[in-house]
């Protein structure tokens, strides 16, 4: 294997993570996850995926419950009591990385797959961005 190019964190201005430094491949994928987000940012979007907590910690924004999104990160009877707050949220754009469902649905991942099936059914698909989909519940 050739020697790994690294670069410095991710393509802004990283808030809390100045000297930290991510395999070049790693940086791009931030670089572009980013502008996906950028893009919906002024709807204040839910981000369904490993790299929120991350994104929203570089750009100042409080964390939530949708930021460490695994199986038994939300307490007991957590997946029902997530979908409960979905059903309570309206003109809400959801961001899902359709890799990490994709993986959960096949079972190598705690990622709650049984909130984002929820999120799918009661949305619907705006557009896709490579494995990021937009989905948009009224």
């Amino acid at each position: 294997m050739g020697v790994r190019e690294y670069k410095p964190s991710f393509y802004k201005d990283t808030n809390h993570f100045k000297y930290r430094y991510n395999y070049k491949v790693d940086y791009e994928d931030g670089e572009n996850l980013s502008k996906i987000i950028d893009k919906y940012s002024k709807y204040d979007p839910v981000l369904i995926m490993y790299y929120s907590m991350t994104y929203n910690i570089i750009n100042n924004k409080d964390i939530n419950y949708f930021d460490v999104f695994l199986y038994g990160n939300h307490g007991y009877n957590g997946t029902n009591k997530m979908i409960s707050r979905i059903d309570k949220m309206s003109n809400q754009y959801f961001l899902i990385n359709m890799d990490e469902y994709n993986a959960a649905r096949s079972g190598y991942s705690q990622f709650n797959d049984e909130i984002v099936d929820y999120i799918i059914s009661v949305s619907d698909l705006v557009e896709s961005y490579g494995r990021i989909n937009v989905y948009y519940k009224e």
